[in-house]
């Protein structure tokens, strides 16, 4: 409240103006597995999620482009989850965007996969920072740094020189 305070700043004693939901969600972010799934799955019972780092600067614009591409294929854009947490005194963000489906419904499910690809494709595209490119990143990321993937080629081969520990896996 000390710091609220010195920056001008009310802090709510509520949650979207709903009496003790704070409640509620402190105990949900403390066992978030409580129940029969994780509560990221709760909403539909599946979750794509595309994460990177940027700059604050061009969240707005990421934003944008993740709810053209989710309105290309009629996802409902007030459906999108979006997780933003600055890093190095907000040099830079982690950003992430959750896409929901129901895992019962082939279409949905398929709809989804799609705007993952296209949307994926497209942050990229725009210099997201893809620090964990596995599955179909891998060769998004890779077939556009071809440095990066020779000097990865390198460190793979110095700590497997027989190439039996995951072949084929990293990026090559």
């Amino acid at each position: 409240m000390e710091v609220a305070s010195e920056i001008h700043f009310e802090p709510l004693r509520t949650v979207g103006g709903i009496p003790g939901l704070e409640g509620t969600i402190l105990k949900m972010l403390r066992k978030p597995w409580q129940g029969d799934s994780y509560w990221k799955l709760r909403y539909k019972g599946s979750c794509q999620d595309i994460f990177f780092y940027t700059t604050l600067d061009k969240v707005h614009e990421f934003t944008r482009a993740m709810e053209g591409i989710a309105a290309k294929y009629g996802y409902p854009t007030g459906d999108i989850g979006v997780y933003l947490q600055p890093v190095e005194r907000a040099r830079v963000c982690f950003c992430k965007f959750s896409f929901h489906a129901d895992p019962d419904d082939a279409k949905e499910m398929d709809q989804v996969r799609r705007l993952f690809l296209e949307a994926s494709e497209k942050a990229i595209s725009m210099g997201g920072l893809f620090t964990t490119p596995y599955g179909a990143w891998a060769d998004m990321v890779y077939s556009r740094a071809a440095t990066y993937t020779a000097v990865m080629k390198v460190v793979k081969n110095a700590f497997d020189p027989n190439n039996i520990l995951n072949p084929g896996k990293l990026c090559f």
